[in-house]
């Protein structure tokens, strides 16, 4: 599994799309849409489903704001049963 998330981590910095990942490591995707509390969806999708990573996004709004609106990544990431890899936003465009 190491070996996996480094290689997705370098694609990603090489490439600066974190969504052009999982094409460039061939690797099955799922996207799914629920409703409800962000952070008991997804924990529920994963107690439903045998996945094997969860790659997520984050806003990047900063720890204030983070703080008093809650962070889903961090709700998930704290108690996932499967790895979590949070992708933040770059600062900086792709070359």
């Amino acid at each position: 599994m190491e070996v996996l998330l480094d290689r997705i981590l370098r694609k990603t910095r090489l490439h600066g799309d974190p969504r052009d990942v999982p094409q460039l490591l061939l690797i099955e995707t799922e996207a799914l849409l629920r409703h409800g509390d962000p952070v008991a969806e997804i924990l529920a999708a994963l107690d439903e489903d045998p996945y094997d990573l969860l790659a997520m996004g984050a806003r990047g709004r900063g720890r204030m704001t983070s703080a008093l609106l809650g962070s889903v990544s961090a709700g998930v990431l704290h108690r996932s049963p499967v790895p979590v890899i949070v992708f933040h936003p770059s600062t900086t465009s792709p070359e």
